[in-house]
């Protein structure tokens, strides 16, 4: 049996973990790595035993955790098998088929009839909590020009937008549209858009979008994101251009 995917998962988990051990934090936590792709669909978490070392908490704490996580479709337990990231494994399997199926120019596009509405919710909805780690976030993607780095900033971003817009199904779309996010056709187009000069824009319009939401205008803020975004189809088709 080949053991490299659990230990790739165990590492992806120590680099996330914090000493936390309540159910709720140990559930947002693990959420959260799912839903920003620290953990992609149809991956299997560590057991319940190195979890609850890590989290420094009991088994049965963590089982409650996975429970939670579970009700609210974003795992699957298979007896003798383990936690999987996904719902069942027909719905992983047509999830990953999406995937395959939906190219860089249809993610966007994708993007530009959710996003925009998504943040005028957000700007409605925000709490101050959600407004302070959004700042954090854009700290962190302004102070990088590393594609891979700035990727996964720009993804919390968005995620966190989603989030704010305290829509559970506008939620549950955007976690799909992370997925999407991490697959070998984005990846390979992201090399050739993500230049330091397209970061530092990007950077810019982020900072702009937050700035409207805390000042709470809903227009702006939707009309920023939608420019935002068409941007990013610009620069998607310049890159692909022969």
């Amino acid at each position: 049996m080949n053991d490299q995917p659990m230990r790739e998962a165990a590492a992806v988990l120590a680099r996330l973990s914090k000493p936390i051990s309540g159910v709720s934090a140990i559930s947002a936590y693990l959420q959260r790595a799912i839903e920003t792709g620290a953990y992609s669909e149809g991956e299997k978490l560590p057991p319940e035993r190195q979890l609850a070392e890590t989290f420094k908490a009991a088994r049965s704490t963590v089982r409650r955790a996975l429970d939670r996580l579970e009700k609210d479709g974003l795992v699957s337990r298979r007896l003798g098998s383990g936690t999987f990231v996904g719902g069942t494994v027909s719905a992983g399997k047509r999830t990953a088929h999406l995937i395959d199926e939906v190219s860089p120019l249809q993610l966007i596009e994708a993007r530009l009839a959710v996003e925009p509405f998504t943040t005028r919710l957000a700007v409605l909805h925000a709490t101050r909590r959600t407004l302070d780690e959004m700042d954090q976030v854009l700290a962190h993607a302004e102070a990088t020009r590393d594609k891979d780095e700035f990727s996964k900033w720009d993804g919390e971003f968005h995620l966190l937008l989603a989030r704010a817009s305290a829509n559970p199904l506008l939620i549950n779309v955007y976690r799909q549209i992370n997925h999407v996010r991490l697959h070998a056709q984005w990846d390979a187009m992201k090399e050739k858009i993500l230049t330091p000069g397209v970061i530092a824009d990007y950077s810019r319009q982020h900072r702009s979008i937050l700035q409207a939401i805390h000042v709470r205008d809903a227009q702006l803020a939707q009309t920023l994101m939608a420019d935002h975004l068409e941007k990013a189809r610009d620069d998607l088709m310049k890159a692909a251009s022969p």
